[in-house]
């Protein structure tokens, strides 16, 4: 008679693997329902805030109510929820600071979808004609739409100048895009690095840079008086651009000279300035347009604003070489415009991060996109 193999004390290592078997499949289908479930959660909010667009066009071409409509999407920053949110506008301007627009319904995101544009701490606002139904504002807007906990889902709804009105999986690429990161690898594999020349200095892309998504750009200077703009991005040749992109200064600057952010540029042909290698655009040598700090002037087609310390900005800028103009906005509103500038060719290069000869230049870059056709938008 065949004697049973089982050790009473405990389980055979059939049985052993045959549990283990069960509890990652358990496990599997647990991920997958989680994964699942989000995903859900994400194409649902899409079609709820696609539905109030709808509604929204729908009503300014019938002309209900005799009134424009239209549909926004905040993004506020901290702990409050971002939402998206159908109304009608009680009279031409429809400003909201003015009451001059009726909320009609809501759609609030719920953890973990949240907006990638808007921005943090930004509103965009979709206002449809009456009747011909296009958007007021003449350009193209879109919201997207993202998982926190898996960056990579994307919803976008794009809103055309006609007011055609579209939804797609992924990131769409506006008209007119250039350039753009948001630093959601987590890397700036997208740029060109352009080695500091002197000092102990940090360039990494992490989470606690993020203003907004998983990860932004830190750029710290060290003691130096001689650094330089460590990020390069060259770009196809163009006579006019938009630029937007996020910025917060740890503290102010430190130094006898501006600080630049952000720079628009055409450097000579085969230029190894710091390490860069060959510009693929040519370029002949002109800075054209800088965005730094403090007060307004023209020289060497500066733009500069004031900032204050621990505060998130949206800037957005227009860079025209035919008309000579550089024209700056800080968190939508007009800020600053010089003209008469001499830009002798077109831009062909951006780089970012800080000037030479300063001392502590410490910040967080995040949300950097260029077009070539129309403003971006926060």
């Amino acid at each position: 008679m065949a004697k049973n193999t089982k050790n009473n004390n405990g389980f055979t290592l059939l049985e052993l693997l045959l549990v283990v078997g069960v509890l990652v499949a358990i496990g599997f289908l647990v991920f997958s329902f989680v994964g699942f479930n989000q995903t859900s959660k994400l194409d649902t909010t899409t079609d709820g805030i696609l539905e109030l667009a709808t509604e929204a066009r729908g009503n300014s071409v019938a002309g209900e109510q005799f009134m424009k409509w239209g549909v926004s999407a905040t993004n506020p920053s901290g702990t409050d929820p971002s939402y998206a949110v159908l109304f009608s506008c009680i009279n031409d301007n429809c400003d909201p600071a003015l009451g001059e627009r009726k909320e009609i319904r809501s759609v609030f995101l719920q953890d973990p979808v949240v907006f990638n544009v808007p921005l943090d701490g930004a509103t965009t606002d979709i206002i449809f004609r009456q009747r011909s139904g296009d958007l007021e504002s003449g350009v193209y807007r879109r919201f997207v739409l993202s998982l926190a906990s898996d960056p990579e889902q994307i919803r976008t709804i794009e809103f055309f100048a006609t007011g055609l009105i579209e939804a797609q999986k992924g990131l769409a690429t506006p008209p007119g895009f250039v350039f753009g990161d948001d630093f959601e690898t987590c890397d700036f594999s997208k740029w060109s690095e352009t080695p500091f020349i002197e000092g102990g200095n940090t360039l990494e892309v992490n989470a606690a840079a993020a203003l907004g998504g998983a990860c932004g750009l830190h750029v710290l200077t060290g003691t130096s008086n001689d650094d330089a703009r460590p990020l390069q991005a060259f770009t196809p040749a163009f006579p006019s651009l938009y630029f937007r992109s996020s910025i917060r200064l740890l503290a102010l600057p430190q130094g006898s000279n501006p600080h630049n952010f952000m720079m628009f540029e055409n450097l000579p042909k085969d230029n190894v300035l710091f390490g860069l290698g060959v510009d693929p655009n040519g370029g002949n040598g002109l800075l054209p347009m800088e965005l730094t700090w403090w007060t307004p002037s023209t020289n060497w087609g500066n733009t500069n604003f004031v900032i204050s310390p621990n505060t998130t900005y949206c800037i957005e800028a227009f860079v025209d070489r035919p008309s000579g103009t550089v024209t700056i906005w800080v968190d939508g509103t007009p800020y600053a415009s010089v003209s008469g500038e001499t830009f002798s060719a077109d831009f062909g290069s951006m780089s970012v991060g800080h000037d030479a000869y300063v001392n502590v230049f410490d910040a967080y870059i995040d949300n950097v996109e260029l077009n070539s056709l129309q403003s971006i938008g926060c």
